[in-house]
């Protein structure tokens, strides 16, 4: 055993990030927050509305909360 911490790396990075909350702005034609969770590495992306600005609020979340993969390939 490496250290003198029994848990898993998963669980102590868990318990030392819970409700731990990285916030970007991302701007383009819209604007979007994007969120990233330090307790699992899951993030989510939210377009940014604001009252009486003329677009339907239908589609407000891009990406739901979920893990994203470490490595990814573009076919």
């Amino acid at each position: 055993m490496i250290g003198s911490d029994p848990r898993v790396p998963s669980q102590k990075q868990f318990l030392e990030n819970d409700r731990k909350v990285l916030r970007f702005y991302a701007f383009s034609e819209k604007q979007y927050i994007i969120h990233y969770y330090l307790a699992d590495d899951a993030m989510d992306v939210a377009e940014v509305h604001y009252p009486n600005d003329g677009t339907e609020h239908i589609f407000a979340m891009y990406l739901k909360k979920s893990k994203m993969p470490r490595k990814f390939a573009l076919n």
